[in-house]
């Protein structure tokens, strides 16, 4: 009998890329409902998703990932699937979709790749989606305390990685 993969566990470097993916989506632009939605697929022509034009679209993708100052904003999310989504990660679309790596369209064999990502430059630009910098949104004294809560981030996971290496050695006695 097959059997699905055993539980993986979840690291603290996992969990400390998640909060600080949060605290960026937080301050980070977010309009997109059901009629930007709409708006998407309409300026597609199809609900497939733009990478590889798999069915049925499965999830949002953020071209510019919300990791490296990304939107959820017309121009810049668009439908993708999940094999698709969870291979690009947060990597710049055009690198990746022309790029060898797992699930990549061109490592695929997706026979209009270029096609597809003129397609994508073209919304970006019919939309004038720019990124910004996460820090390029806050004041002077939001920027003082987005710098110290990344600061204490770093201690904390310090801390984290020394206790649960205390730990690892602990148990290996």
């Amino acid at each position: 009998m097959d059997y699905p993969p055993a539980p993986q566990r979840t690291t603290p470097g996992f969990s400390f890329s998640i909060v600080q993916r949060c605290l960026r989506d937080c301050i980070a632009e977010r309009r997109f409902g059901k009629a930007e939605m709409e708006e998407v697929v309409a300026f597609f022509g199809a609900a497939e998703c733009v990478y590889c034009g798999a069915t049925p679209i499965q999830r949002w993708d953020h071209l510019v990932a919300v990791s490296k100052g990304g939107d959820t904003v017309l121009g810049n999310v668009v439908p993708a699937c999940s094999r698709c989504d969870d291979s690009k990660r947060d990597m710049p679309f055009a690198e990746w979709a022309l790029s060898a790596a797992p699930g990549s369209p061109h490592s695929r064999g997706v026979p209009d790749v270029e096609q597809r990502l003129e397609r994508i430059t073209d919304y970006a630009a019919h939309y004038e989606y720019l990124p910004a910098l996460p820090t390029e949104r806050l004041t002077k004294e939001e920027l003082q305390q987005w710098e110290r809560i990344e600061e204490d981030l770093a201690r904390l996971r310090a801390d984290v990685d020394r206790f649960l290496e205390l730990h690892r050695e602990r148990r290996a006695t």
